[in-house]
């Protein structure tokens, strides 16, 4: 078939969008199919791996003056078939350049949006809209109130790889978590790793987190030896852990658990939102009670048994390869893009609505 070229709108150069979004662009060049980057307030006009940046000024005053004129040079110039936008930030700007150009566009949801979200998403320009989960996409239907043919379940594609080495010895480990944002719930997750280190048990704990003060702060008052990391590389981070713990009551990103999982490390989460349907709880990861620090201390304790965690880090790496590979999503991609583009081929919107779990189930059998 054809060849596509599908321009990617992310809001940053080093954000959670464009490192969920790397693996499945790489699956899709691997295939023959061109893929640029639309992002704003970059300098770069090329990636390390030689895609295509065109870059742009935000801000409405000056989008309507000057740059809408310049990008839509740049973007007419690069020739796109379609403009996939992940996540909301800058949409509107998208969908702008999409209407002068007479672009169709897809949508990625990487979490349940509020219904704020409702008008741009249910503009004609957008024919897509694609979510990780079923718990996303009931979000979608029901509190956005997208039309059910419009709504696509298309996880983030992940690269799996050989897991790096753990900790060489079964008592020595670390443990790393993301900050969630939510003061209450990081304070939880660090009363619970004390309670672990005050009963002898020898554990390194790290925190992912852009406030390394106030973390630091928090773990000197609940009694916790902490080690701060600050950076954006979620992959680098969870490579240097064993287990990766998501302790937020709030609904986190796909992106944390698919990495992890890919990676061979034993996920600690919150049963909440869409995680409990990206791992499996009891093989791939330990799922407790929001707001149970008991729960949460227990998981640790559970999973300082080095056999436990080989064995759920293989079963998170099976499970990732199984449903979340980069090849596998980048397929499943392919499709709704074609029928996006009215492509005679595809099949129609119900068969593309289930595309993904067409695919994994048919590897399962």
């Amino acid at each position: 078939m054809i060849p596509l070229r599908i321009l990617h709108a992310v809001p940053s150069m080093d954000g959670e969008e464009l490192q969920a979004a790397q693996p499945s662009l790489i699956a899709l060049a691997r295939h023959g199919h061109e893929t640029a980057l639309l992002i704003p307030d970059t300098e770069r006009t090329i990636t390390d791996d030689g895609r295509t940046i065109l870059s742009y000024t935000p801000g409405w005053w000056g989008w309507v003056r000057r740059e809408r004129r310049i990008t839509v040079r740049k973007v007419a110039t690069w020739t796109p078939d379609l403009l996939h936008a992940h996540g909301l930030a800058n949409l509107g700007t998208t969908l702008d350049l999409a209407r002068r150009l007479g672009l169709s566009v897809v949508v990625t949801l990487h979490h349940a949006e509020e219904p704020y979200a409702a008008r741009r998403l249910r503009d004609p320009l957008v024919t897509w809209v694609l979510v990780p989960t079923e718990h996303h996409r009931a979000h979608a239907l029901a509190r956005i109130g997208l039309a059910r043919d419009r709504v696509a379940i298309a996880p983030l594609g992940v690269t799996v790889e050989a897991a790096p080495t753990a900790s060489s010895l079964a008592s020595a480990w670390t443990i790393g978590a993301i900050d969630p944002g939510e003061r209450a719930a990081l304070r939880r997750w660090l009363t619970a790793v004390a309670e672990v280190q005050q009963a002898g048990l020898p554990l390194t704990a790290r925190l992912l987190t852009t406030d390394p003060d106030r973390a630091t702060e928090m773990a000197i008052a609940t009694g916790c030896t902490l080690v701060c990391a600050t950076g954006h590389d979620i992959a680098h981070f969870t490579a240097g852990c064993d287990v990766l713990a998501l302790p937020g009551n709030r609904e986190c990103s796909p992106l944390l658990p698919l990495t992890a999982m890919a990676l061979g490390k034993p996920v600690i989460g919150i049963a909440t939102g869409g995680l409990p349907e990206l791992v499996r709880d009891g093989q791939t990861a330990v799922l407790v009670k929001a707001g149970d620090r008991d729960a949460m201390a227990d998981a640790i304790r559970l999973l300082h048994d080095r056999g436990r965690r080989q064995q759920m880090g293989d079963a998170g790496r099976s499970l990732a390869r199984e449903r979340y590979s980069a090849e596998l999503v980048g397929e499943a991609l392919v499709a709704v893009y074609r029928s996006a583009l009215g492509d005679a081929g595809v099949g129609g919107k119900a068969e593309i609505t289930s595309a993904w779990r067409r695919m994994t189930e048919s590897r399962s059998r």
